[in-house]
């Protein structure tokens, strides 16, 4: 009786294993890019403007002049948005474990944000290249850099230098964010391993760009 119920409890806890495992790959695809996005942003705006309410009124919500920090219920709700906005452009959650290792990485945040920021400008007709490596991540493809700081109509791009991509815009025809493209992304920015601190300044930074606070 005894060697029964040892098996019944491996066979549940097996069970339950395999469905975590599938729970968390398990990707958002009833969500349109355009509401993923809307939804990133505004769950961002809250956590700011509930920051700013409670600095002078308590310490609970520590805030910075640069920066602001997630508490851990922002962190899983920020996180779920993010991998939600991914998985919209295509992206899958073993994707984003392959780059970051976890579901739980900072830098997914960072990674939806520059993905939300490339599809804006690609809407409206820029380029958006990497000054570090030429990388046309509106169009999968490369640019002679060299030409492009002789060309007038390109900008420095605040919003992804926030994030840790200095990045220019250039008027063009662009499409559509490509997941190959969104991926090249995550992999630069999972390069600066920023951990939730530098994660706070960086979406601070950002959202101060786009004028969202």
């Amino acid at each position: 009786m005894k060697f029964i119920s040892k098996i019944a409890i491996a066979l549940f806890l097996t069970f339950s294993f395999f469905a975590c495992s599938d729970n968390e790959l398990t990707e958002n695809i009833s969500l349109t890019k355009e509401q993923a996005i809307k939804n990133l942003k505004d769950n961002l705006i809250d956590i700011k403007s509930k920051h700013s309410t409670s600095k002078n009124t308590s310490s609970r919500f520590p805030v910075d002049i640069n920066g602001f920090v997630f508490e851990e219920e922002e962190k899983g709700q920020s996180l779920d948005n993010s991998i939600a906005l991914l998985n919209s452009f295509g992206v899958t959650n073993q994707d984003i474990i392959e780059e970051f290792g976890s579901l739980e990485n900072p830098d997914i945040i960072t990674t939806a944000l520059a993905s939300s920021r490339i599809e804006e400008q690609s809407q409206l007709g820029y380029y958006v290249v990497d000054f570090e490596t030429g990388y046309n991540y509106s169009t999968d493809s490369y640019v002679d850099l060299k030409g492009m700081n002789n060309t007038a109509n390109s900008v420095v791009d605040c919003a992804m230098d926030a994030l840790g991509i200095p990045a220019g815009l250039i008027v063009g025809s662009a499409k559509n964010l490509g997941r190959k493209a969104l991926l090249k992304a995550a992999r630069k920015l999972a390069t600066r391993m920023l951990g939730w601190v530098g994660a706070g300044i960086a979406v601070y930074e950002f959202g101060d760009c786009m004028e969202w606070w």
